[in-house]
Order: C-alpha cells, then structure tokens, then sequence
C-alpha cells in the first residue's frame, strides 16, 4: 500500500539534502532516516550536520560541456583513498559520508573543473565517484548486491585497501 503526502518546500529540501543520487526516492531516505536507526557513527542526523551534496545554482555555461582532456583528477586517484576510507569505516559506508571523506582525501587535488556543477544539478567530481565505484564493482573490490546507497567492500576490495595502507 502506499500514500501520498505533501511536504512543504523546506522538507523536500531536507529530503534532497539526505537522499543519495541515482539511487533515493523521498521514501527511501524517510526510511533510512526515521526507521533504519542511527548512522554507522552512532550520531543521529541532524539538519545541520547533513553535507549538502548537490548544489541549487549552476556555477557557469562552461559546467554543461564536456571536461577538456587532461582538466580532471584522473579517476584512479580516487581508487586508494576510497578503499581506504571503506575499508577504515568497517568495509562499508553510505555515500554522503564518503563524499565527505573523499572531499577531506582529495580536496588539495580536484581541480576547478572537476568542482563544477554539471547541467544536471550534480557536482562533477561526485559524478566521477561514482562511476569510480562502478569500475570497482567490474574489478571485484566494490560489492554490486550492497543494500542501496551504501558502499561495501568485497574480500578482494578489504585486501586491496590494507596492502595500501602497508606502504
């Protein structure tokens, strides 16, 4: 059964500033908030600490092409640091909280390019994460069947992360 209820703008603002993109429906960000329990940190979410993932304003006209070769963070330089953060958070993690440590990893790094906001709304670099995650599933170091929006590493991804760590 389901129903159909009206939120007021600021809600619905709440709402998109918790949702994962290209997975969550209003639904499933309600019921990860309200019936799930508390965040793996053991901290519940509130308004303020929730990261704000996808901006409301474009930055600029050159956000809707296409990069120039060679004006990005190459994609493997997300591999290492985002195995790590998994692999550190117990192999698994939602993504807005990866966001935020892969922001911490690799902020010196992203170019202002890759901080764009795309014509979709998103954020450029959060867009290369996750298709980042997408090649790691085909390498087998990212679980495909984890519960959605969250991140988990295979035994292969686990091993992966800790050979890093060692050097």
């Amino acid at each position: 059964m389901s129903y159909q209820i009206e939120v007021d703008d600021d809600v619905m603002g709440f709402l998109k500033r918790n949702a994962e993109p290209f997975s969550d429906t209003p639904n499933s960000v309600l019921r990860r908030l309200l019936l799930d329990g508390p965040r793996p940190t053991g901290k519940p979410i509130e308004p303020a600490q929730t990261p704000r993932l996808v901006p409301i304003r474009r930055t600029t006209p050159k956000a809707r092409t296409r990069a120039a070769s060679g004006s990005l963070l190459p994609e493997e330089e997300y591999v290492q640091p985002l195995l790590e953060y998994l692999e550190a958070s117990g192999g698994r993690a939602p993504f807005r909280e990866i966001v935020v440590a892969m922001e911490s990893a690799l902020g010196g790094r992203l170019t202002k390019t890759d901080r764009e906001t795309l014509s979709s709304g998103g954020i450029r670099w959060h867009t290369r994460l996750q298709f980042v995650r997408i090649r790691l599933v085909e390498r087998g170091l990212v679980a495909k069947d984890s519960p959605r929006g969250i991140w988990e590493l295979t035994k292969e991804g686990s091993r992966t992360a800790r050979q890093g760590l060692e050097h």
